[in-house]
């Protein structure tokens, strides 16, 4: 598991995979119920509603496209589609490992 983990880390952290037309069509990972299944979009959304709001912090759950369905704005998402952010959806939402990207900076 652990070696598939790095293989996930090195393909799907390319700044192909970062691309914005690529962030709608990414869904969340199979393996994960779907009731509980964050996509990167969702992620990011939920991380503007949480920065905006004065929360700070975060991510996760579910959210919308942006804009026009009461989400936040599409470029306030793509302002967030970063590799950091990228790698903390990962950790959080795929591999279960929620603020372990904070704890490996803070131990940096």
């Amino acid at each position: 598991n652990r070696d598939i983990n790095k293989m996930r880390l090195s393909s799907e952290l390319t700044a192909a995979q970062l691309a914005d037309g690529r962030l709608d069509r990414v869904a969340g990972p199979y393996w994960v119920p779907e009731a509980k299944r964050v996509s990167p979009l969702d992620f990011l959304n939920s991380l503007c509603a949480a920065e905006t709001s004065g929360g700070g912090g975060g991510g996760g759950g579910s959210g919308g496209g942006g804009g026009g369905d009461g989400g936040p704005p599409r470029e306030e998402v793509l302002k967030r589609n970063t590799l950091a952010n990228r790698i903390r959806w990962m950790l959080k939402d795929t591999m279960g490992a929620d603020g372990e990207f904070e704890r490996r900076r803070a131990e940096l």
